[in-house]
């Protein structure tokens, strides 16, 4: 896991409210909560009253720092910071980025066994150029993401059996989706078993079984809530549970589903690509998949169209994140240097 801990500010707001509120008057409070959200799985506050804050925990208006404190009142507040970390985080093993002024921070690194000070040695007139800068780069991975994939080999339905090895991660490109040009990415996707890439893709594209593909059963799910078709509740169920199909016999109508499937095999069909990364390792494939995914998710340079299908899945997770995936989405995104590794790596494949 990667933490992130923000200093609080100065600036405040003048009434009770979450914490992430109460000091969003500061610029650099502002500004490092925004780099910090998009590098870290969790954020905390550093505050010199309450010490370690959660975002949305509900505090007063109140008035003090650490910097008027004396060293044993700040070495006080940090041995209760790391109390209240180490139950909320693994002191050993997690990465901790911390975007503080020295004074909130000096006193915990010793308790801190992996950590970065991105802010180490940057005044506090350039700090916000700092945090601009670094919430650049965070940016620039979904089109150093999406540069590399638009030179790679373009795969369909058709030739699936033409990919030269047998595991890695699949990145599909759905007809009108584009940005500027730049045909973007609308799914991510790997298998767990060695050697199941290709069975992976026939799954989507040739299997006419929404429940051995969550990816054939959201794209379902889209075309019957856009035709605000009552089959919508029945394509949700897992049918390849025996209870849930005995429980549901008199709802199927498997002719109805197969004509479902054959839409969603059409549409799959006439209107996807896909390229593919070889990645051998299973630790390995599910670490890209959801580094990939968490820079993706709700990216508003590679936003969807108006007229993409995912605007009308059901459930939010698909039309805010801009891809037809649901799991995944939050997990520890892939930093600068490893994206830029794997272009170098596949760029020219």
């Amino acid at each position: 896991m990667k933490i992130g801990l923000i200093s609080c500010s100065k600036a405040k707001k003048k009434y009770p409210c979450p914490a992430r509120e109460m000091y969003s008057a500061s610029n650099i409070f502002r500004r490092s909560l925004e780099y910090a959200g998009m590098v870290c799985n969790k954020v905390y506050i550093l505050s010199a009253k309450h010490g370690l804050l959660d975002l949305d925990s509900v505090i007063k208006p109140y008035d003090e720092t650490l910097t008027n404190k004396s060293v044993a009142e700040r070495k006080e507040w940090a041995e209760n910071v790391i109390f209240e970390l180490n139950k909320k985080t693994d002191l050993e093993n997690d990465e901790f980025l911390i975007l503080t002024g020295k004074k909130y921070h000096e006193f915990l690194l010793n308790d801190l066994k992996n950590y970065k000070l991105p802010l180490e040695g940057v005044s506090m007139f350039n700090r916000i150029s700092k945090l601009k800068e670094l919430t650049k780069e965070v940016d620039d991975r979904a089109a150093i993401i999406h540069d590399t994939v638009q030179r790679m080999p373009r795969y369909s339905w058709k030739n699936i059996d033409d990919i030269e090895f047998e595991n890695g991660i699949y990145l599909i490109f759905e007809t009108g989706e584009t940005n500027k040009g730049t045909d973007r990415i609308v799914r991510v996707g790997t298998h767990r078993a060695d050697n199941r890439l290709k069975r992976r893709l026939r799954d989507h594209y040739l299997v006419k079984n929404k429940d051995g593909s969550i990816f054939r059963k959201n794209i379902g799910l889209a075309m019957l809530n856009k035709n605000q078709d009552e089959f919508l509740d029945v394509w949700r169920l897992n049918t390849s549970n025996p209870e849930i199909k005995k429980e549901n016999i008199d709802r199927l109508n498997p002719a109805y589903k197969e004509e479902i499937e054959e839409r969603v095999s059409d549409y799959l069909k006439n209107n996807t690509e896909f390229v593919c990364i070889e990645v051998n390792s299973e630790k390995e494939r599910l670490r890209i998949e959801e580094g990939l995914l968490t820079i993706l998710c709700g990216n508003e340079k590679f936003k969807a169209s108006d007229d993409w299908l995912g605007n009308y899945h059901p459930d939010s997770e698909i039309r805010e994140s801009y891809l037809w995936n649901k799991q995944g989405l939050n997990g520890k995104p892939l930093f600068l240097d490893e994206v830029r590794v794997l272009a170098k790596k596949y760029a020219n494949m």
